[in-house]
This record gives C-alpha cells, sequence and structure tokens, in this order.
C-alpha cells in the first residue's frame, strides 16, 4: 500500500555497519529538507551486533518519515534486501546500501525528475572512494539527465551496472504485483526481480549522468563473484524471461556487457582468485555459446596459464616454445580476425583485417570497401567506462589504407573518408579525461571520459608516421599531416601541417 504524499522511500538494509550507516543517514539528512514531505527513510536492521541501535536512535527522530524494522534473526543479504524492498511505502524505492553515499545537491533534482514524469527505471552514476570517504573528489557539475523511450537501447546504455543495487531508483507501482519478485532468494541478485522488469513496463526510463553516489570500491568480496555474475545472473534472467516479464534480448545484452567488460577486469594474468573459485569452468557453463566469450576471455586466460611457464623455461627451450606458440596464436589471430569482421556493423567486400589486431565493440564499426591494414590494429569503440555510457560509431570508408600499430580510441563518433592513408603509429581520439582540478585528485582509471566533439578526416587525406589527432579535428579532403605532428585545431583542405608548415606557416597545395 502506498502514501499518496510519499513519491520517494530510501530503504537501506544494513548488517554490522553502524559508522558507515551513520554517514549515509547523515548524507541523506543534509539535503532532504525542501522534500521531507516526499520522502521517507526505512531501514531494514539483519539483527546487527554492533552499535547500529544507537546510530537509529541517534538519526530517527531527524526525518519527518522513518521507519525501522530488525530481524530477530540474520536472514541473509538477499532476504534483507527484499524486505526493505517490501517495506518502502513511496511510489518509488531506492534500496541504498549501507556504505553507499548521497552526494550532495542530487536528492531534491531526484525527486523532481520523478515528480515530473512517471518513468519505470532511474539509474544514478556512482563515483569510487578506495580509503576514505573524505579523499573522493567529486565533479561539481549540474544534474543532468537523460530520458530513454525505446527500453532495450536503456539496457545497452546501463549494461552491467544494472545489479548495482544502489544505483537503481525503481518504480514500485509497476511491479508490486509481479509473481517472481521475491522469488530468486540466495542469488546475491534477489534486486533484479523487480529492477529489470520495470524497464520493460512501458514507461520511459531515466540514467542521471551526472555523480550522485559515492560508492565504497575496496570494499571485500565475501561472496562468490564469478557464480554471482554469471551463474546466478542466468538464473534469474532466465525466470524472467520464461515468465514472459523480459525479453531474451535484455539478458543477451547484459551478458555481453559482462563478457566483454566486466570479467576481464576481474581475470587479468596477475589477478588472484578468492572464495575457491575457478572463474574459467564457471563462465565456460554459463557462457559457452556466446563468441564474445571465445574472442574476449579465452585468450586472456590462455595468457595466465601460458605466460608465466614461458618465463620459466631456459634460453634454448624457451626460444623453441615461444616459436611454437607463435604459429599457434598466428592460426587463432587469423580466425579470431574473420570472426571479429562477422560482428561488425558493416564490412565492404575486399577488406582485409591483420591477424594481430584489436576491434572493441565491432558492432559499433563499420568499414568500407578493401580497407587494408598492417599488424597492431586497434580500435576501441567504447560502450562503457566505469558507469559511464557511450554509443560510439566508428566509419572507415572505402580504399583506406593503415600502417602498422594504428589507434582509434572513440566515445563519440571517428569518420574517416574514402582514400585516406594513415602511416604507422598514427592515433586518433575523440575524447580526453577529465582534466578539472576535482578529476585530477582522482586515479587517472576513475577520471571521467569528455568528448569534445566528433574527428573528421575527409576523403585523399594523407596522415604520416607517429601523427595524433585530437578530438573535435576535422581535416579538409586531400589536406596532409606530416610525420609525429599533433592536430589540435581544424586542417583546411589541401593543406600541409605539421614540423615543416610550422617553420614555414601552413601552405596551401594547388587545387
Amino acid at each position: 500500500m502506498f502514501m499518496e504524499d510519499l513519491i520517494l522511500t530510501i530503504a537501506i538494509p544494513t548488517y554490522n555497519r553502524a559508522d558507515l550507516l551513520g554517514k549515509a543517514l547523515a548524507a541523506v539528512h543534509a539535503q532532504i529538507g525542501n522534500v521531507a514531505d516526499r520522502v521517507e527513510v526505512v531501514i531494514s536492521n539483519n539483527a546487527s551486533t554492533d552499535h547500529t541501535k544507537q546510530i537509529i536512535d541517534q538519526y530517527g527522530t531527524l526525518f519527518r518519515h522513518f521507519r525501522y524494522f530488525e530481524h530477530p534473526t540474520n536472514t541473509g543479504p538477499d532476504a534483507n534486501i527484499a524486505q526493505a524492498f517490501r517495506l518502502a511505502k513511496g511510489r518509488y524505492a531506492w534500496v541504498l546500501s549501507d556504505d553507499d553515499i548521497l552526494l550532495p545537491n542530487t536528492l531534491e533534482n531526484i525527486v523532481r525528475v520523478l515528480e515530473r514524469q512517471e518513468i519505470g527505471l532511474m539509474f544514478l552514476t556512482p563515483i569510487w572512494y578506495n580509503h576514505h570517504i573524505e579523499d573522493a573528489r567529486p565533479n561539481n557539475e549540474p544534474f543532468a539527465y537523460q530520458v530513454y523511450d525505446n527500453p532495450t537501447a536503456y539496457l545497452e546504455q546501463v549494461g552491467y551496472w544494472i545489479t548495482f543495487i544502489s544505483g537503481i531508483i525503481t518504480n514500485k507501482s509497476l511491479v508490486q504485483d509481479l509473481d517472481v519478485l521475491y522469488k530468486f532468494q540466495n542469488t546475491n541478485l534477489i534486486q533484479i526481480g523487480w529492477t529489470l522488469p520495470a524497464i520493460f513496463r512501458g514507461k520511459p526510463n531515466v540514467k542521471v549522468s551526472s555523480d550522485v553516489i559515492l560508492g565504497r570500491a575496496e570494499a571485500s568480496v565475501n561472496y562468490k563473484f564469478f557464480k554471482v555474475h554469471s551463474t546466478n545472473f542466468n538464473l534469474v534472467m532466465n525466470g524472467l524471461v520464461a515468465a514472459g516479464h523480459v525479453p531474451v534480448q535484455a539478458r543477451d545484452i547484459v551478458n555481453r556487457k559482462l563478457i566483454t567488460e566486466l570479467f576481464p577486469q576481474y581475470i587479468a594474468p596477475g589477478k588472484q582468485f578468492i572464495n575457491g573459485e575457478n572463474p574459467y569452468l564457471i563462465l565456460l557453463e554459463a557462457y559457452w555459446r556466446y563468441p564474445a566469450f571465445w574472442l574476449t576471455l579465452v585468450p586472456i586466460f590462455f595468457k595466465r596459464l601460458y605466460v608465466p611457464a614461458l618465463t620459466r623455461i631456459k634460453s634454448g627451450g624457451k626460444a623453441l616454445m615461444l616459436k611454437l606458440f607463435g604459429k599457434v596464436s598466428g592460426s587463432h589471430a587469423y580466425s579470431q580476425a574473420e570472426l571479429t569482421k562477422g560482428n561488425l556493423r558493416h564490412v565492404g567486400i575486399g577488406t582485409y583485417l591483420p591477424s594481430k589486431s584489436f576491434l572493441q565493440n565491432p558492432q559499433c564499426i563499420t568499414l568500407g570497401r578493401r580497407f587494408h591494414s598492417l599488424d597492431g590494429l586497434v580500435v576501441n569503440a567504447l560502450t562503457q567506462h566505469n558507469a559511464q555510457s557511450f554509443t560510439p560509431s566508428v566509419v572507415i570508408g572505402d580504399d583506406v589504407s593503415f600502417g602498422a600499430n594504428c589507434h582509434i580510441a572513440c566515445i563519440n563518433q571517428v569518420t574517416i573518408g574514402n582514400g585516406v592513408v594513415l602511416g604507422g603509429s598514427v592515433y586518433i581520439t575523440d575524447h580526453d579525461r577529465d582534466e578539472s582540478p576535482e578529476a585530477l585528485q582522482q586515479p587517472p582509471a576513475h577520471r571521467r571520459l569528455l568528448s569534445r566533439g566528433p574527428v573528421v578526416l575527409h576523403d585523399n587525406v594523407l596522415v604520416e608516421h607517429g601523427a595524433c589527432i585530437l578530438p573535435g579535428v576535422t581535416v579538409g579532403r586531400n589536406a596532409i599531416i606530416r610525420a609525429n605532428s599533433v592536430v589540435r585545431e581544424d586542417v583546411a583542405p589541401f593543406a600541409i601541417v605539421g614540423a615543416e608548415a610550422a617553420r614555414e606557416g601552413t601552405r596551401q597545395l594547388h587545387s
């Protein structure tokens, strides 16, 4: 039963994290003032043995709408999360983990969006702190969000972050009567039973692109990570598909994101596997039908298995093994290149991909007719970076030739016209990492990616060895970029820019 005046319930399941719970409640209380009549706070305590009750006594009287529930015995995380969601009386329910913090100047904006129109789901972008909350440096950017009418396009944007419980606000009124709402106990993913169906209930969905949640990055993994995100996730998804609450396409979208973007971070050489898991066998059983498993994860497992062994082989035997390994790798790489071609958005006749190449998210890449590249080609069409989502587009025209070790990085759009020639080691990117003072306090890997605009190379451009073309640049037709140049500004048609032009001024070719 909903209370008419409540638009949002912030429901916090907790267990033995009293100090973190206090910080979470303090962050909510600091900005609830103007929406206190519209927001309730609910705590579901899973029989904590620390001083959680003292925290409740301290904060409970500060909120206009506040309720507290305590289990007599510990029921496990899923049952406690389900109870938190069950207790919500607001139209929208936000299950917030007790170790995640609401960033300043966000709650009122969230409520206003929820009041403006009825939606199915709202995704909230997180940033992370590693040791102490005070170390985090949020971007002080205006509250920003996008509305999606197409549920599958929305899920492409959110990806595997649909499993991040603190980042999801669900329209409970749309899903409260589902027969599978609390079905998926003991999966560590019970919330998927209400978050994913809400996307497909005929309402628009919202993605907040500005930072909202401060999450604890170093939180210990005390569950079986690979089993939860593969076996258990597909158990939940198959149940939702069978019940008719989500389409099969939804399962495949998230699985593809898990395979290509999440799992590679956790199986990289040097990563230690914990909790007695064998990731290869777990992921093989869950994903052997997906080509992305063989193209993305199997080569990483192969490196983990054989590269350490090679370092222990004496020099003569090592040379022989490396030679044999090179032959095997070459055969595998050729077949991998052919499979990659089959996954491209479009590929023209006569196109050749080298055996040593890597095209990330080939469904976002178009290659024209008779494209040719030497070894070392890398095209990163990034659809996800931390909590950011992108819709990249790389389009390469007809009769284009790349030298060795060329690299294109794209989150927005890179367009290369017909007849373009790139020398070796050319780098083209349409984005930078955030360089604001706040961002520079963060590790580079945690900084946001920002595009200053598409990169366009018009027909018959020549880019010589080692040149770098930066975001927002347009290079006019028949222009020449000299070796080792760094191009930050637009280049006129028929112009020559680079080391020589820097001494003499940009000069025009006869058109």
